[in-house]
């Protein structure tokens, strides 16, 4: 007989709790109903009227993925169209010190710093700030080479 009580007093508490769970549900179903709507991302620009800066954020999303072939493919197709974008060098250097390729990363990470030096429309600073603190490039610091690249700078 007590394991009959035992066993209702259990089915009791589940339905309260599953009871609770439905008024907690409801609740913010109905508060996110309320809530103002945030405007969509505006869709990317065709295949054919994308910037290089638009294949270089599409590159930084495909290593973000795990698509590396991808990323080198959208990073290519920027500099193809601007063989001075910065974002693509940098995001290169990034890819190319984690892949262990130091040469090829300091060569992408002087090219980033010269594009903006010369083109004047990125922060110096915060390009600088964002090599020396960006784990990507943490295997370059030690680099006397890295060193030389940002004293020019």
């Amino acid at each position: 007989m007590p394991r009959a009580d035992s066993s209702a007093h259990s089915i009791r508490v589940f339905v309260a709790v599953i009871g609770a769970a439905a008024t907690i549900i409801a609740a913010l179903i109905a508060a996110n109903a309320k809530a103002p709507r945030q405007a969509e991302a505006p869709p990317l620009p065709s295949r054919d009227n994308r910037t290089a800066t638009d294949w270089a954020n599409l590159g930084a999303a495909a290593i973000l993925a795990g698509r590396p072939s991808e990323a080198m493919a959208a990073y290519d197709k920027a500099l193809q169209l601007d063989p001075d974008n910065w974002l693509a060098h940098y995001n290169l250097g990034c890819y190319y010190a984690r892949a262990g390729k130091r040469d090829d990363a300091l060569s992408h990470v002087a090219a980033a710093l010269r594009s903006v030096r010369i083109r004047g429309n990125v922060d110096m600073g915060s390009v600088l700030k964002a090599i020396r603190t960006d784990s990507a490039l943490a295997d370059l610091r030690d680099d006397p080479r890295l060193q030389k690249i940002l004293a020019a700078n």
